[in-house]
């Protein structure tokens, strides 16, 4: 059993009501539990066997969720159709979670194509199908945080993990130390109540929230591998290190 939830509604493989629900049928959900394709390039070796070895990408992420819409009435009906064609409306960005016996997992989504409705001739039910598209196909679970001047993170997802971590001023400029001698060097100072957030993902320093600019004098940013410790230290004082369980 499994449920899907986004922009409000509640989409339910097993409906707690049956007056109301957007009921999943079997093999209704679609690109959450496989892997989205990857993408590369082939280039073969000139006067040579085989191709050159170059990495592999994951493409996005593409959900979609069909089924039932069940109610009690046709006015009910109606409004339930109407909040599916109105999911995501407006191209903003939504977070989609799924729900089931293993937890909750998320990816952040935006609406792909058109939502569809065929109504039933009792006016109590209708087809439905819907698709959302990850650009980000990673799927982010529980978050775990590590405090400390010296910290061991780990994550219990199966891919690759990006850090976010979060410094506490009054500080100087500082180095934050990873594996094999990378390292995030921050020359921005900073002043009583002001605050850091290094997102490893985007590559970014934000202070206090803010945006911030020609701030690192070294940015060798690093992931955290499943199911394995990573040693991490910052140069002076202690930091907060964020980091999602992560799922392809």
């Amino acid at each position: 059993m499994f449920e899907v939830r986004v922009g409000g509604l509640v989409f339910e493989s097993d409906p707690r009501s049956f007056d109301s629900a957007f009921v999943v049928e079997p093999e209704g959900l679609t690109g959450w539990y496989d892997g989205p394709g990857t993408r590369g390039a082939s280039v073969d070796r000139p006067m040579a066997h085989g191709a050159f070895d170059l990495p592999v990408f994951r493409g996005v992420r593409v959900v979609t969720v069909s089924g039932n819409i069940i109610a009690s009435s046709e006015f009910e009906l109606v409004k339930l159709r109407d909040s599916l064609t109105g999911l995501l409306a407006d191209g903003e960005l939504g977070v989609l979670t799924v729900a089931d016996s293993g937890g909750a997992q998320h990816v952040s989504v935006r609406l792909s194509g058109d939502p569809k409705f065929s109504p039933h001739p009792s006016g109590l039910e209708g087809a439905f199908q819907v698709a959302f598209k990850a650009v980000d196909p990673r799927k982010y679970g529980e978050q775990h945080s590590f405090e400390g001047s010296t910290v061991q993170v780990h994550h219990y997802g199966n891919f690759t993990a990006s850090p976010v971590i979060e410094v506490v001023g009054p500080r100087a400029a500082y180095t934050v130390s990873g594996p094999d001698g990378r390292a995030v060097q921050v020359t921005q100072a900073l002043a009583a109540g002001q605050s850091h957030r290094i997102d490893f993902l985007k590559g970014r320093v934000y202070r206090n929230g803010s945006l911030q600019f020609g701030v690192l004098s070294e940015a060798n940013f690093w992931t955290l591998p499943p199911g394995k410790r990573t040693s991490m230290s910052i140069s002076s004082g202690s930091m907060t290190v964020h980091v999602d369980d992560t799922y392809m």
